[in-house]
């Protein structure tokens, strides 16, 4: 797993927890609960994203036969 697809992939998690937390908590029109979400949106994108990535890429190895390398 190189350096520049790992931020990759933690930038579309980036990416889809910032867009996650504008379609869902924003139109709630919440300050406080906007504020708190956003935090976590743009923290647990990424970790949920590159989490979910490596475990198909362990699943796909394991099914195809090859190294995870």
């Amino acid at each position: 797993m190189g350096r520049g697809t790992l931020l990759a992939v933690a930038f579309a998690g980036f990416t889809l927890g910032f867009f996650a937390w504008y379609a869902l908590v924003v139109p709630r029109h919440d300050p406080a609960l906007s504020n708190l979400a956003l935090f976590f949106a743009v923290v647990a994108g990424p970790i949920v994203t590159v989490t979910l990535w490596i475990g198909y890429a362990r699943y796909f190895s394991r099914r195809a036969g090859i190294t995870l390398s």
